[in-house]
């Protein structure tokens, strides 16, 4: 939440965000020789500094995740107004113009899903009609390709993909072919797979101006995979020997997770990720909740009686089919109550650890904030709540805090 500005080791500006920072750039907004730090909050805010005091803001769908700036290819002079894309953590996209002045806003998008944008990247003119076509990374692994050029109202989908596992960077650069540029995507478990736009002629270009056949590279490959499977297999059995009279005092592994609220559909979605697969994820909560079917899991479920006396109002156990580092849950609960869900993740290792992810539910858990009511809702009644008494604005802070799910402590 704090921005500091270093001069010489110095802290020359500061500033305090009302929320959290998720991502941040430096874009000649004021003037062409000064840098203005361009912040996405968790408030649904993209805001613009200038030195310590807060210079505009402008509002999004939802909590901003990533921004970039899309650089032009040619310099204009006269047109001195700066392209920010941004992305939520709904899946919404959009483009926003920022010049000394205000901000102007362009073309919106809802995404296909409500998966969370992690990386996006605008380099690359794969369509070759001379703009540049935004590719995006999200945390359920879908990769997706638009078409972004100049006039349209709204971007083209040209691409899609899906992985098995959350993307946390997209890059180009030439690594298949020496004269097309490649999409190069990183994974939370550290895999970098590459897309290539060379078309498949059977030919695949090697060292210099030789060509390797498909087949040839394919069995040296296999070869290499072979051989770090055997030593894996070594290492594995190694371990095990060593292991065998010991028993796990700490986790040797770490979650990737979210727990969210879908206002499509007033679910909450729970997305746990680990580097190794998932053996089993076991479900608790002292308030009561629905788990719902989701295409994405191939999980066993098994539901355990409730035992109220003891605060378990859910107790389930998802046993995984397929080796996943992934696992994506739907749960849908009634407001009113204040509790907490619990998930207990054991992954694929020897000897067997268990981490715990807990998640609070708030009375009013199925709200979610917005800047401004849609236009289909101006004109519908609305309720006004009015609070007076004898409190003071951190105690009300912390009334609606204890309440409201996505509102800060303080």
């Amino acid at each position: 939440r704090h921005q500091h500005h270093f001069v010489d080791c110095k802290d020359k500006n500061f500033y305090l965000f009302p929320d959290k920072v998720h991502d941040m750039m430096l874009v000649p907004v004021v003037g062409e020789h000064e840098h203005n730090p361009v912040m996405a909050n968790q408030d649904q805010f993209v805001r613009v500094l200038q030195a310590s005091e807060l210079y505009y803001e402008a509002s999004a769908e939802g909590p901003v995740r990533t921004l970039h700036h899309v650089k032009p290819k040619v310099a204009n002079a006269q047109k001195p107004r700066k392209e920010i894309l941004y992305a939520t953590s709904g899946g919404h996209m959009g483009q926003m113009t920022l010049d000394a002045e205000a901000v102007k806003r362009g073309w919106k998008h809802s995404g296909s899903s409500s998966a969370c944008v992690e990386a996006m990247n605008v380099s690359l003119d794969l369509t070759e009609d001379g703009y540049n076509d935004l590719v995006l990374g999200k945390d359920d692994g879908t990769v997706e390709m638009f078409s972004t050029r100049a006039g349209l109202e709204q971007i083209s989908l040209l691409f899609k993909r899906a992985l098995n596992e959350s993307v946390t960077a997209v890059d180009t650069g030439f690594i298949t072919d020496t004269t097309l540029e490649d999409v190069v995507i990183s994974t939370y478990s550290g895999k970098v797979i590459t897309l290539s736009q060379a078309t498949a002629d059977g030919q695949i270009l090697g060292t210099g101006d030789e060509k390797i056949p498909n087949d040839k590279k394919i069995k040296v490959l296999q070869r290499d995979i072979d051989i770090l499977q055997s030593r894996v297999v070594k290492e594995r059995e190694r371990y095990s020997k060593v292991s065998d009279d010991l028993i796990a005092v700490d986790q040797t592994f770490h979650v990737n997770d979210k727990f969210v609220l879908d206002p499509r559909d007033a679910t909450y979605i729970l997305t746990l990720e680990t580097p190794m697969p998932i053996f089993t994820v076991a479900i608790q909560s002292d308030v009561a909740i629905d788990l719902l079917e989701t295409d994405s899991n191939s999980a066993i479920l098994s539901m355990s009686p409730m035992d109220p006396e003891k605060g378990n109002l859910c107790v389930a156990t998802y046993r995984m089919q397929e080796s996943s580092n992934r696992i994506e849950l739907r749960m849908r609960m009634v407001e009113g109550h204040n509790g907490t869900v619990q998930a207990f993740v054991i992954p694929r290792l020897s000897p067997k650890t268990c981490q715990v992810c807990a998640y609070r539910i708030h009375p009013l858990c199925l709200q979610s904030r917005t800047q401004a009511p849609a236009k289909d809702e101006k004109e519908r009644p609305m309720n006004e709540l009015k609070f007076s008494g004898a409190f003071s604005l951190d105690e009300i802070h912390a009334w609606l805090s204890h309440c409201l799910p996505g509102i800060p402590s303080r």
